[in-house]
């Protein structure tokens, strides 16, 4: 898995944001949009229609940070057109935080190590769950099947189960900076 660089682990937290694309459905890709923070380990996911930034990628953004209750936070992406234009977006949405970009250059995989690690992860993790809904359902999930849309959400809650528990135990679980 992924470690924080010393930068992480210091005052300012990172979040890793990119997109994936779901597997290949009768010759469709599903993109998705993935982040993860690197303090509480926890990642955000969901299934777009398009990379174009949109109201629902915004607001699904916007409630993914807001639960994390940053002030301040490094946002690290490539230069990618569509990911600049969604940091815009977020980021006007969120006059409260501060967002510090660290971007790495547009297509560099190795050098967008944080966010393709994310990817990685929660694309491999999306891969488990649909063959084992599927062998147990005895039948392939139709391309339009809502299920697809909603397993890289529940991939990436599995995920945080999976490697947040000691931040979520621990002192490194960020504290909401606004009461409910």
């Amino acid at each position: 898995g992924y470690k924080p660089s010393p930068e992480c682990e210091g005052e300012i937290p990172s979040i890793g944001v990119d997109f994936g694309f779901m597997g290949q459905y009768s010759g469709h890709c599903v993109p998705s949009l993935i982040m993860q923070d690197s303090r509480t380990l926890t990642y955000g996911a969901t299934a777009l229609d398009t990379k174009a930034v949109s109201d629902y990628s915004v607001s699904y953004m916007v409630g993914w940070m807001r639960s994390l209750g940053y002030k301040r936070v490094l946002w690290r992406g490539d230069n990618e057109p569509a990911l600049l234009a969604l940091r815009t977006a977020v980021s006007r949405s969120m006059p409260e935080v501060e967002f510090v970009p660290r971007d790495s250059p547009a297509g560099d995989h190795a050098a967008n190590g944080f966010a393709e690690s994310a990817v990685r992860e929660l694309k491999a993790e999306v891969r488990v769950l649909k063959i084992s809904l599927e062998e147990k359902l005895g039948e392939r999930l139709p391309t339009t099947d809502s299920l697809l849309a909603w397993l890289p959400r529940f991939a990436a809650t599995m995920l945080r189960g999976q490697q947040g528990r000691a931040a979520e135990d621990g002192a490194a679980m960020a504290e909401p900076r606004r009461s409910l």
